[in-house]
Order: C-alpha cells, then structure tokens, then sequence
C-alpha cells in the first residue's frame, strides 16, 4: 500500500486478523489508521502527512513501529501510542521527551535516585530518547546502566534494541524503546539495595542524543514478564571506597574518574562495534 492515494481502508483486524507487517509509508491523503491486529510486527507509516487518528494499538513487544514525518496526529493518538502501545520500538515526531517518562535529562545520561521506590521483586523501566538536528540510519540502541549501592558497590549492566531492519530517522523524532528488566531481588520483602542509578544511552553510528529519560514503573504496573527485554550483559558487584567518590552539581554520589577507570575496564563489558552477543528476550527467572 505504500505511496498510494488512498485515505482510508477497512478494519485490519477483520480482515487480515494474523497480518505480520503493513507498509502505508507515503501515503500522503491517509487520514485514518484502524484497529490494527495484535499479531503485527511491523508498521511503516513514515510520510503520511495526513495522517490524523489511529484507532486500536499494537501489543507486541517484537514490533517496530514508524510514524516519521507523521506532524499532524492528533494529540489523544500520540499520547495513545506513548503510554499505551507496548513494542519494542515506536518513532514519533517530538521536540522533547514527554513528562509521561518521569525522569528526563538533556544528553544522552541521566541519573535517577531510588530510595523512595516502593518495595518490589522487580526494577523494570521504559527509556525514550530523542534524537539530535540529523539523520539516523540506525541499526540499535544501547544502553548501559550503572547501579551504585551502599558502601560504594557498583553493577554494571547493558541492554540492547535493534530495529530489525535499515529504517531512518530524520531530526526532532522520538524513539521509544520496549520495557527493560533493571534489576530482580531474591527476596520480595528486602529493601531495594540501590542507591541510585546512571543510564547512558548510545545510538550506532556515533549518532548524538538531544535528551533521554525514563519511566520507572512501581509493582503493580508492571508489564508480563515475557514482554520484558533482559540485559545482554552482567558485570561483577564492583566495590569503590567512599574517599574515591564525589558529588556533582545535582547532589548525586558519582565514582571519580580513577574509580569509573576501575570498573570500566574489569566488568566485561562491550564496546559499541562488538555484536558478538545478541539481544536476549526471555521470562524473568533466574
């Protein structure tokens, strides 16, 4: 269907109930998107200039959705897709993070304190990130997150989205990435043993990040366990000595320079150019 004149079509879920993929990109007099099927993995809606409402919502956390260039949606949609849809990747147009992702930061890092998160067995988070003044023809996102304890323990983890193709985003869009598994306690009842924690989010291709945040969600809202992207990578709990450690402008305890050098380097992590591990999706367990 794509680069075609047409407006509207009938309710996909009807008629193609296990469709996999939709392709409408530059439909540019498309108006109106249907109820989608649950089933879909993929959506290109890219240059659909017209396109006002979309009906339904697709719930799979395989999926790539694309709206680029999509500027007149209306707002009940956009904010539809941000805090309903579940997938692992939906672009939209966006000058800045939503406040729906409650901690947000210019750049490409922030960090987020802990210590009045509610007990829970689970620490699952959903990022967004918007993308600097240029093109992206993407391959992942990568993200690693630094949790500090108490006492100075540090662990390192890293987490990967691909987009399962070569798409492209142009300047001022918002990638919203599936939700993450941060951290599982052995123990329901025990305090979360975290102080806070640094996430440090890299496009490929050396892409710059314009702002980043993230929507921590508290137990009850927590999404199925198989929906939730694992971290690839797991560095050793880390100790760094209190006397190494400084404070930045906001108040929160960072390691120094010396200190980061100490845990960058031993825990096993990856550079951005080694694939060698794949993305893992499994059920939480351990």
């Amino acid at each position: 269907m794509s680069n075609t004149n047409i407006k509207s079509f009938p309710d996909l879920f009807q008629c193609f109930p296990n469709l996999l993929d939709l392709s409408v990109d530059g439909c540019k007099n498309l108006e109106m998107l249907p109820e989608l099927p649950r089933s879909l993995e993929g959506l290109n809606a890219d240059d659909c200039h017209s396109l006002k409402k979309i009906s339904g919502g697709i719930f799979n956390p395989n999926s790539v959705v694309t709206f680029a260039n999509c500027v007149n949606l209306d707002e009940t949609s956009v904010q539809d897709v941000i805090q309903r849809w579940s997938c692992e990747l939906v672009v939209l147009p966006g000058e800045k993070v939503p406040p729906y992702f409650d901690h947000r930061s210019s750049g490409s890092s922030l960090t987020v304190k802990l210590g009045e998160m509610p007990r829970s067995p689970l620490l699952v988070f959903e990022p967004c990130i918007l993308l600097a003044d240029q093109e992206w023809c993407y391959g992942e996102v990568r993200l690693d997150c630094c949790l500090r304890g108490s006492h100075g323990v540090i662990i390192r983890k890293s987490f990967r989205w691909n987009t399962h193709g070569s798409l492209s985003i142009v300047p001022n869009h918002l990638c919203i990435l599936g939700c993450a598994l941060l951290h599982k306690a052995d123990n329901p009842a025990a305090e979360l043993p975290f102080n806070h924690v640094v996430f440090k989010f890299h496009a490929s291709h050396a892409v710059d990040i314009k702002e980043c945040g993230v929507r921590l969600f508290e137990h009850s809202t927590i999404p199925p366990d198989e929906w939730l992207i694992q971290p690839f990578n797991c560095g050793e709990p880390i100790s760094i000595s209190s006397d190494r450690e400084t404070s930045n402008e906001a108040g929160h305890s960072e390691a120094s320079e010396d200190s980061e050098s100490a845990y960058d380097g031993g825990d096993g992590f990856q550079t951005e150019n080694d694939e060698s591990m794949p993305r893992k999706r499994t059920g939480i367990g351990p």
